[in-house]
């Protein structure tokens, strides 16, 4: 049975690899307190919840699927609630299930216990799919639901029922060999007990003892392993097959768990960031080819969640670009816009709600990043080296309809040796169809973009009121041939140094 509820032809893979990038933009995008604060210090949701964002999906169909399927959870949290912590218990329940050895008959025992535990949650998780019918609107749980309905009648779960109470035979064991070459029994097999047919006489007279029938003395040790022999022989087929069936449904409730579990933690977030007075909604998913971009109350979520400060949100009106440059005042708040727009473009690529008012843009076929490191601890390379390593791999990963997050490329060597290089790597990345938005404070590279006159190239400045306060808007404008630091200087040191300029 599938559950299928973030896919539509596969489950999801909680173990499933992470792709190459996941460390970098992690890092970069500061996605560790967006991932702890949606599994709630549940260190296995935690895993499930950093491969669903990491590994979206690139359809903005199956966007959408999951969008529908998210407002479904958010209007019955409680139904969910149940389900999923249906599957957790019954989970957690088999690891208390032991028994005396690996004898057929005592894994035989412990599964037909498990098999009762198992059906048990089947009944609820029916009945759950019965009464859902008409409050779920999505694909997603309607196509659950039904699986649930077809495959589970109430005549397959007496079936059960009757089994497991047949497989503790009542009757006794009745179980058929036949004789081998050398004499000794072959072909093991549990028989299923037929009603013995007596006749009239034989009811009025009573039965005769069968000739076939022959008892071993009590204290015939030999005999009595034997026998135990043939009939842990006999149970071995339905051990197997009982903890085959076991094991089936165990994959099931264990990715039911993996796949309610991500959607709760969607709530989670949505939870902690309304506490904080920051709202979340459903993003406009287009086709990859599409040149739509733009939102309008952008902010870092996860910035949001780490201070006590409000964040201050921010527009985009980047339809029909290629490349959003961003220059302007330090500490101005262009890393954050760029880190709002990067957990944006992730979490509607998971099918989620975003750190915005409106969010409109295509799916990218892979978002990566490409921020400042600090220089090798090892010494073995400088900053510059590590940076041209760093880009070599994401020229590697890079696919068409991507996106790059780049926060000053290249500013780890002089202005123009940085401006030459980071120019013709935003050369290459836009004119394969890569969307790019760029941080710098290299005035020569900006120039040199404006100088070309691009229709596809939209420029943005943090904004600085002329007291030099940061507004931490981030405003169309050009760029200009300061970043003014020494309004940073000014406000920590309350003077400029001797021959600055402010």
């Amino acid at each position: 049975m599938n559950v299928r509820l973030l896919y539509p032809d596969h489950d999801l893979d909680p173990k499933g690899a992470l792709p190459a990038h996941a460390n970098a933009i992690t890092r970069d995008l500061d996605l560790d307190v967006l991932f702890d604060t949606m599994a709630g210090g549940d260190r296995y949701l935690r895993e499930i919840v950093v491969r669903g964002v990491l590994n979206g999906v690139e359809d903005p169909v199956l966007v959408r699927r999951r969008l529908a399927a998210l407002q479904d959870v958010r209007e019955n949290p409680a139904v969910i609630r149940e389900m999923y912590d249906s599957a957790v218990a019954t989970l957690e329940r088999e690891r208390t299930f032991w028994g005396f050895g690996n004898y057929p008959e005592s894994v035989l025992r412990r599964g037909l216990e498990l098999l009762a535990v198992h059906s048990g949650t089947l009944a609820r998780l029916r009945q759950v799919a019965t009464d859902g019918e008409q409050r779920f609107h999505s694909e997603a749980f309607h196509g659950l639901f039904r699986r649930l309905l077809a495959e589970l009648p109430d005549t397959y779960l007496e079936r059960i029922r009757e089994e497991i109470d047949q497989l503790h035979f009542p009757g006794g064991h009745w179980i058929s060999a036949r004789l081998g070459g050398d004499g000794r029994p072959i072909d093991y097999a549990l028989r299923r007990p037929s009603a013995p047919r007596v006749g009239r006489w034989r009811r009025w007279f009573g039965a005769r003892r069968s000739p076939l029938v022959f008892e071993i003395a009590e204290h015939d040790e030999s005999g009595i392993r034997a026998l135990s022999d043939f009939r842990e022989r006999g149970l071995a087929s339905a051990a197997s097959a009982v903890a085959s069936s076991n094991g089936h449904l165990r994959d099931f409730f264990s990715t039911l768990r993996a796949e309610l579990g991500f959607f709760l933690a969607c709530l989670n977030l949505e939870r902690a960031l309304a506490d904080r007075g920051y709202a979340l909604r459903a993003p406009e998913p287009l086709p990859a080819i599409d040149r739509a971009w733009s939102a309008t109350g952008l902010y870092d979520p996860c910035l949001a969640l780490r201070t006590a400060r409000p964040v201050v949100p921010n527009d985009l009106g980047a339809d029909g670009r290629s490349l959003v440059v961003l220059t302007g005042a330090n500490q101005g708040g262009k890393s954050t816009f760029l880190r709002a727009v990067g957990v944006a473009q992730l979490l509607m690529h998971a099918g989620m709600l975003v750190p915005a008012q409106s969010y409109r843009a295509g799916v990218a076929s892979i978002v990566l990043t490409h921020f400042a490191r600090e220089e090798d601890p090892s010494l073995t390379s400088g900053k510059f080296d590590g940076e041209l390593e760093r880009m070599e791999a994401i020229a590697q990963w890079m696919r068409p309809h991507g996106m790059l997050l780049a926060n000053e490329p290249f500013a780890s060597t002089n202005e123009r040796e940085g401006s030459e290089i980071a120019d013709g790597v935003l050369r290459a990345f836009r004119d394969s169809g890569i969307r790019v938005v760029a941080v710098t404070h290299l005035f020569e590279l900006a120039q040199r973009l404006v100088a070309d006159r691009r229709d596809d190239v939209l420029f943005l400045r943090a904004e600085r009121d002329p007291e030099g306060r940061r507004t931490f808007r981030i405003i169309p404008g050009a760029p200009l041939s300061t970043s003014f630091a020494a309004d940073v200087y000014r406000e920590v040191f309350g003077v400029l140094p001797l021959g600055a300029v402010g």
